[in-house]
């Protein structure tokens, strides 16, 4: 977020500005659709707090939302950089931005035991592993379902 804000209120040229705003516009997107990703996830593997469940789906949806919002707003803001209500615009959106990460952030921690986490991980990892082994075994270099070859993951 601070990147890409930094991208929009530069004082740089008008190329090298609009060149770092579009990518800094990229990372702002792609950090948005991991956030979210992750923000479902918990959600999914937290139902029997429905609460907390439906909160994450909810603040996900809004992060969805707000992100083109905010790139749009950014790219008038680069536009018109003497417009108070295009800055005004932009800080408003900063701001929902930013506090509805932080409130999916402070979810998922408080969502997720990293024990357990950690447990169930290590048994994924090992279960992937054991799979790998069983198909290299059959001349199988792919294993359905992983998405990834064998002989990169288990030698």
């Amino acid at each position: 977020m601070k990147l890409f804000t930094d991208a929009v209120l530069s004082p740089a040229s008008a190329y090298e500005k609009r060149s770092l705003f579009e990518q800094r516009a990229q990372y702002l997107r792609s950090f948005s659709a991991r956030l979210c990703k992750t923000a479902n996830v918990v959600a999914f593997a937290n139902a029997r707090n429905a609460r907390k469940a439906d909160a994450l789906r909810h603040l996900s949806s809004r992060v969805q939302t707000l992100t083109p919002q905010l790139v749009n707003a950014g790219t008038i803001r680069v536009k018109h950089p003497e417009s108070s209500a295009a800055g005004e615009n932009f800080e408003n959106l900063c701001c929902q931005f930013a506090e509805h990460v932080q409130s999916v952030r402070d979810i998922c921690d408080d969502s997720v035991d990293a024990r357990i986490f950690l447990a169930q991980t290590e048994d994924a990892v090992r279960k992937a592993m054991q799979d790998c082994n069983r198909a290299k075994g059959q001349g199988n270099t792919q294993v359905k379902g992983y998405g990834f070859d064998c002989e990169r993951c288990c030698g």
